[in-house]
Formats: C-alpha cells, structure tokens, sequence
C-alpha cells in the first residue's frame, strides 16, 4: 500500500517516507474479486427493472478476507446480473484479516476495475505487527486498487492528510 503524502520540508519528507514505508510494506487491502459476496441485514429491496438491490439495517458485506458493515448498501447490475458497482453509507467500517481498518462515511466500489473509494472523514489504522508499532492516517478520501493493494489518501479543502506514525529506529 502506497500513501501519497506532501510534506512541507525536505527532511520532514525523508522522515515520512521512512515512517509510511516500515508500515506500508505490510498494509494489504487486496480483495479476490472471485470469491463470493455475502450479504447480510435487516432489510433488502429488490428493484430488478433497475437493476439494483438496497440493504438497510446494519449492513454486513464479506467478500474473501474483507468485512464491510454499514448502515446502507446499495448494489447494481446489468444485464445478466454482472454486478457493476456497490455503494455503501453511513457509519463506513472497512476490515481486513490482517486486522488493519478503514472508517469513512460512505464507500463505492466498481466490480470492474476493483476500486474502492471511501470518503469523507477518513481513518485508515494500522495495527502493530512484528517489530513495528502502529499507525493511524487521516484524510478526505482514500482511493484504493484493491487488486493491487495500492491506495492513495487525500486531504480536505487544503488538501492536507494527518499522519500519526511511530517509527521504531536503530533496531
């Protein structure tokens, strides 16, 4: 996982990168695109001349090792019933295996190209793992190729993004 960062200064810059990198190397948001979805809530609407299917009431999605809940989600096909895209809002939890999360206010994801965006508000953490501590990242949204497992967060009006990393040095 690749967080794009701009720091104000040089040094400041190196530090980052050290700090992101040590952590980055064990982020894995990837998801199998082939493993089945499985849905669970309160309610499900099915407008099927619209392709589209509404979940509401504490919404669970699991797709391989990826939990999602929310309180709304919003799936849409097309013809043959190819999933096309899913969206998800209110109170936004991301989980994967490895125990690192991603909260937000509202996610889309298109089943073509695997891209996750989650925004407004959000909080990607990391958990300690080995010999390093964790991490907590902040920002307006974060965009992530969940093939890959790269990801990009973005700040708000300013375009800032918060960093709280704990580098274990001279170990």
């Amino acid at each position: 996982m690749v967080f794009l960062l701009r720091p104000a200064s040089m040094s400041m810059a190196i530090l980052l990168w050290a700090c992101v990198a040590a952590h980055a190397q064990q982020f894995s948001m990837q998801a199998d695109p082939d493993a089945p979805l499985d849905v669970r809530a309160e309610a499900l609407d099915v407008i099927e001349q619209d392709g589209r299917a509404l979940f509401s009431g504490e919404v669970v999605l699991s797709q391989g090792d990826i939990r999602l809940t929310s309180d709304r989600l919003r799936l849409d096909w097309s013809e043959g019933y190819q999933l096309r895209s899913a969206r998800a809002e209110g109170s936004v939890y991301l989980r994967s295996a490895q125990q690192q999360e991603i909260r937000g206010q509202w996610a889309a994801y298109d089943f073509a190209t695997s891209t996750l965006i989650i925004g407004d508000d959000v909080t990607v953490v990391m958990p300690p793992q080995g010999d390093q501590d964790g991490a907590r990242l902040s920002g307006k949204r974060f965009t992530v190729d969940m093939r890959a497992g790269f990801g990009t967060l973005s700040g708000g009006p300013q375009g800032r993004v918060k960093g709280v990393l704990q580098p274990k040095l001279g170990k």
